[in-house]
């Protein structure tokens, strides 16, 4: 062996090298120096040297140059010099004692650290492979340092080290770079497949133990993963709130370190997953690194726009790349220009968006520009031209981002001012509308303002922008992904601020963002070719000058069969499916059919009285427009004469009377809440009613052949004018004090009660200042109207008695005109049924008119009386409601009296001191009514005057008591 250097220049040489030029480019320098430098007398600078230098060395090629040189030294002094290079890389890569301190440069030197630790790591791995190092029992007792003797001696040293490095601190996830490196560098020798060459480097005891440590370092990861995860979706949600809150973002240092450690957890998962192949949780991100493109917005449902058209305009959305400028070259200034460019946009409704853009790239963009731009568009007072310039500013985002800055911080600004003061700008309003509908303004700011509105909706004016913005962007913000869990909980916030005057708004501004949808359970019916014809026909075809076609189509259909019968009914029963127009010929059509088939008559007004109810029961806003569409069937029913004007004021009574107690309206009763104060849609539907009709008693006459039934006929209809006149008088009276329970009417309220006094003018009904002046006149009618009932009883009863005398001549007259006819059972039989028929004409004509006579001679005797009785029976119900309306609060009184033994029927004697009765008789089909008199000291006669005088009492007791609420 050649004689070693021992000059102190190379071995200082040498000992600089190994300080700081251990890589790939000269460790092959170093090599030949520790073959011919004598360095034996300087291994403790050498070793100290090495300890420092090797903590440098991070690329793979450098740590293999630095695994040759110590392999090289550690042959050439052996004990001399591993085992104490061993002590000081096991002291770099030991992990620190933690004290309270306030250094400043705590996380710098915690990062140098980690670093450190990190490349020793990987060296000690390759010179543990090439068996540099085995266990710690290879160095002497006693230059092993306090700090390493809690290590295992005995165990490989990767083990021990990698138990102490993965179980520090894990939790702030110092150790994953560590282990990602070393799995980089090693995996292929911990986790081998089968067959590999590379068996004999790594003992099968020590590559079992590395996976197992691996394996449940990678499950405590992941765990940490998945807390972290609800961590940061924790704060974010806390910090959206609080930004909601505020309507600013706040600082959010808490998150931003959190989410900073949650996505280096997150990578190294993966990563060990990958390696390990372990399934990782599907943890969803809280917050979208990628930024989305400008020109995007992903809103496609046909819930939110009208029609395509508008879709179009707020979702597609042209790149301003993609639009080519005009080669023009201008003389005119700057200022100029712009002043130009001003002018072009206040006529923007009739210029090409794609233009105007174009025009703008060619400006001068500065802060002058930008000034005036702002004030353009703050003092603009076209708000048709909003939604526009809301464009132009998406279109032009990236160039006028610092202008929509500005413009947001205005509206906000403003938008702040009208939520804490009583006044309204509704540019502000409808601008800030246009912005979140191109998605111009941040979420926090406009679930804040929702939020405050919501908050305060007792507030003057905060209800009312509520339902602006509802209104106009309640759907887009329900639907909209980065939206919808929001808005979700607005609508939540929203229904917890119900009260009772507000309660009906606050519903309808929730059936905006949730409208009904149809049921699960719907299941669509199949209809025959038939019905669909009908449909077709009555719903679609269906005008003033198709409709004597239809008629005669529709005559030509059995629709006495169950299905062309249900088909035509629901056709009838549903008139808000029509054309408003057109609804004066559905009743036309239903008229004409009820020639026919009066039970299909009967059936129609039945249903339409029930929809009615149905809607006074239910009190939904987006109900009004249909309930309005019958309310207009049938008064084009009554023009026809089918209805006579009792059905309508029972009707009308039905409509105001509704709900409240014993049918009686109080003054401001907020305990009824299908009729609270400041709901004034019965008073709506009751003056469409009426003034929709023509006249009062627009009736048909029963056409018949004996004069003196026509004599007869023009008498009653005389008298019932004037009674139908006085009952409008009264419900006239009853409908100003129904008003006056309510609050103060709106103005198109009381622009239709004024046009219905205008139509009855002639009535003569004079309109009340006061609710106390409505009562007392309300009382006097109702007792003018009691006495006018006691004493028309008397020309009731002659007249019944007039019509039996004059009914059993005109039999004989019909019976010795028809004894020469060919069916002469038959045709008596129908003369029967025709007088019969008309004895009816009083008590049916509260419902359907009298000109339904002719009756087809197919149809049976069965058929006749089934449909009579289902008629009698609709009549006595209608015959209820003005009863229930007034007579609603009587106590039912129940006479337990024995029938008089002896009475007296003298029609002409003298009644001073009796009371007079009826008495109903019948006799085959015929029925009478006789007059008789009691003594007043009859037991009966004095039971009956003394309920008559105890409900007198009763009612006035009760005007009495409503007088002294008022005042």
């Amino acid at each position: 062996m050649a004689k070693l250097d021992s000059s102190l220049k190379k071995n200082t040489a040498f000992i600089k090298k190994v300080r700081t030029s251990i890589n790939a480019e000269q460790y092959k320098s170093l090599l030949k120096d520790i073959e011919t430098v004598s360095l034996e007398k300087y291994l403790s600078e050498i070793i100290s040297s090495l300890s420092e230098g090797i903590t440098r060395v991070s690329k793979a090629e450098d740590i293999l140059a630095a695994t040759e040189v110590i392999s090289l030294l550690h042959q050439r002094f052996h004990e001399k010099f591993t085992p104490y290079l061993l002590i000081n890389i096991l002291l770099g890569l030991s992990n620190p004692v933690r004290f309270l301190s306030s250094d400043t440069d705590f996380e710098k030197e915690e990062a140098i650290r980690i670093t450190r630790q990190k490349n020793l790591l990987r060296l000690l791995g390759e010179l543990v492979i090439v068996g540099v190092f085995r266990t710690l029992n290879d160095c002497p007792k006693e230059i092993i340092p306090n700090q390493l003797i809690k290590l295992n001696r005995s165990q490989c040293l990767i083990v021990v080290v990698l138990k102490d490095l993965l179980s520090f601190e894990i939790n702030l996830g110092n150790s994953l770079g560590m282990v990602q490196a070393f799995l980089k560098r090693f995996q292929h020798l911990v986790f081998k497949e089968k067959g590999d060459d590379l068996d004999e480097l790594i003992l099968d005891e020590l590559r079992e133990i590395l996976q197992l440590i691996f394996t449940k370092y990678t499950e405590v990861v992941i765990g940490i993963l998945i807390k972290k995860d609800a961590t940061v979706r924790e704060l974010e949600t806390r910090n959206k709130k609080a930004s909601i809150r505020t309507g600013k973002i706040l600082e959010t240092l808490s998150l931003e370190k959190e989410m900073s450690s949650f996505e280096g957890f997150q990578v190294a998962c993966e990563y060990l997953a990958t390696t390990l192949k372990v399934e990782l949780p599907d943890l969803k991100k809280p917050i979208e690194t990628e930024t989305k493109p400008i020109v995007t917005i992903s809103v496609d449902e046909p819930e939110i726009w009208q029609d395509p058209k508008e879709r179009d305009f707020y979702t597609k959305i042209p790149i301003v790349d993609h639009l080519q400028p005009k080669a023009q070259v201008s003389t005119k200034s700057d200022g100029e220009q712009v002043f130009i460019f001003l002018e072009m946009m206040e006529n923007i409704v009739d210029q090409d968006l794609n233009e105007l853009t174009t025009e703008f790239n060619q400006l001068k963009y500065n802060k002058a520009t930008k000034n005036r731009l702002f004030k353009f568009f703050t003092e603009t007072t076209n708000l048709t031209n909003l939604k526009y310039y809301s464009k132009f500013l998406k279109i032009n985002q990236v160039v006028l981002s610092d202008l929509i800055e500005e413009l947001v911080e205005y509206l906000d600004i403003g938008f702040r001012s009208q939520i804490h003061h009583t006044r309204l700008n509704f540019k502000n309003i409808y601008f800030f509308i246009e912005f979140t509908k191109f998605k111009l303004i941040p979420e926090h700011v406009i679930f804040h303002k929702i939020r405050r509105l919501t908050l305060n909706v007792s507030v003057s004016n905060n209800l009312d922008i509520l339902d602006v913005l509802y209104q106009n962007i309640g759907r887009f913000l329900m639907i909209e992904p980065e939206y919808k869990d929001l808005m979700k909980e607005m609508v939540e916030l929203l229904e917890k601020q119900k009260n009772l005057n507000d309660k009906l708004v606050i519903n309808n501004l929730l059936a905006i963002v949730n409208p009904t949808t149809k049921k699960d359970g719907f299941v669509k019916v199949n209809k025959t070719p038939l019905q669909l014809f009908i449909y077709r026909l009555l719903r679609v075809e269906l005008n003033p000058t198709s409709q004597e076609q239809i008629v005669s189509h529709l005559k030509m259909i059995n629709i006495r069969q169950e299905e062309e019968e249900e088909s035509v009914l629901e056709c009838f029963s549903e008139p808000h499916l029509l054309n408003f127009d057109n609804i004066p010929s559905l009743a036309k059509v239903l008229h004409a059919l009820s020639e026919k088939d009066k039970r299909l008559f009967v059936k129609t007004i039945d249903n339409l009285v029930e929809n009615v109810v149905k809607g006074l029961e239910l009190n939904d806003y987006r109900l009004n427009r249909i309930r309005m569409s019958h309310i207009k069937f049938i008064a084009e029913i009554y023009n026809l004469g089918s209805l006579n004007f009792k059905f309508l004021i029972d009707l009308a009574y039905k409509i105001l009377c509704l709900g409240h107690p014993n049918n009686q309206p109080f003054p401001m009763n907020t305990s009824v809440e299908l009729d609270l104060p400041d709901n004034y849609f019965r008073i709506q539907l009751c003056c469409f009613l009426f003034i929709s009709i023509k006249s009062i008693g627009v009736e048909n006459e029963k056409k018949t052949k004996k004069k003196k039934k026509e004599k007869m006929n023009s008498k009653k209809n005389l008298i019932k004018l004037e009674g139908y006149k006085d009952s409008m008088k009264t419900f006239l009276t009853f409908l100003q004090y129904y008003i006056f329970c309510k609050h103060p009417l709106p103005i198109e309220i009381e622009f239709m009660v004024s046009d219905l006094f205008i139509k009855f003018v002639d009535l003569e009904v004079e309109r009340f200042n006061d609710l106390s002046e409505a009562i007392f006149n309300l009382q006097r009618v109702i007792e003018k109207r009691r006495k006018m009932e006691i004493e028309e009883e008397d020309v009731d009863v002659e007249e019944d008695e007039e019509d039996d005398e004059e009914e059993e001549e005109d039999d004989e007259d019909d019976d010795e005109e028809e004894d020469d006819d060919e069916y002469d059972d038959e045709d008596d039989e129908d003369d029967d049924d025709d007088d019969d028929d008309y004895d009816d004409e009083v008590q049916e004509e509260d419902l359907l008119s009298s000109e339904d006579e002719a009756v087809e001679e197919e149809v049976d005797i069965e058929t006749k009386l089934e449909e009579k009785k289902f008629d009698d029976e609709l009549e006595r119900e209608f015959q209820k409601m003005v009863l229930d309306s007034y007579g609603g609060n009587k106590v039912p009184t129940k006479l337990n009296v024995p029938m008089p033994s002896q009475v007296s029927n003298d029609e002409n004697g003298d009644y001073t001191g009796k009371v007079r009765f009826g008495l109903l008789t019948k006799q085959g089909k015929k029925t009478n009514i006789k007059q008789l008199s009691l003594p007043i000291d009859n037991k009966f006669a004095a039971s009956v005057l003394k309920e008559r005088q105890d409900e007198k009492q009763h009612r006035e007791k009760i005007m009495k008591l409503v007088l002294n609420m008022n005042e």
